[in-house]
């Protein structure tokens, strides 16, 4: 085993848990009476973005020589999306939760986290994969970012309606574009 194989298996088991809640999440918020689609589209594209991490982990096998700082540092995204997850999809919780009020409730939070995401996954990249500040792919994380600090700053019903689907819009046209195959951020 190598030291990439090894230190991944904990990233591995940390977005396994984030995508098992928001699955298991999705399952039940569709079936609720009281189910937000907004809501219910960011349960989904955080599901999609946390499927898409553990493929774009791949590039971190470019890491020669592991540290334990490198290793926390590459362990806070994973970390970061099962925190996201939880925060839309608590473990505990009532079978008549108003998902349209919960997500209000930890809206800021979320669209927080968020922004700290993006943060830590582009400087990621800077540090251990040697890429640019300004890499041409940059210009999806920025949008993700630009997205999460609308919804951390507006309070506009029509805004919060729409920020979901922009989201998973500018993931999957990011997947499509740029990370379609494995390892393809660094073959660029």
């Amino acid at each position: 085993m190598s030291q990439f194989e090894y230190m991944t298996v904990m990233v591995s088991l940390i977005l396994a848990l984030a995508v098992a809640q928001a699955l298991r999440g999705l399952s039940e918020v569709v079936i609720s009476e009281k189910r937000y689609w907004p809501h219910t589209a960011l349960i989904t594209f955080y599901a999609f973005l946390v499927i898409q991490n553990w493929w774009a982990y791949w590039d971190y096998n470019v890491i020669e020589e592991w540290r334990f700082t490198t290793y926390l540092f590459i362990l806070i995204n994973p970390i970061m999306l099962f925190a996201s997850v939880y925060l839309l999809v608590p473990g505990t919780r009532s079978s008549d939760i108003d998902w349209r009020a919960h997500l209000s409730r930890v809206r800021r939070w979320l669209y927080g986290l968020g922004v700290v995401l993006v943060v830590f996954s582009v400087t990621a990249n800077v540090i251990y994969l040697g890429l640019p500040w300004l890499h041409p792919y940059r210009i999806f994380p920025a949008l993700i970012a630009a997205l999460y600090l609308l919804g951390l700053l507006t309070r506009y019903e029509k805004v919060h309606k729409a920020i979901p689907l922009c989201l998973l819009t500018t993931l999957a046209i990011s997947q499509l574009i740029i990370r379609s195959n494995l390892g393809a951020l660094m073959t660029d």
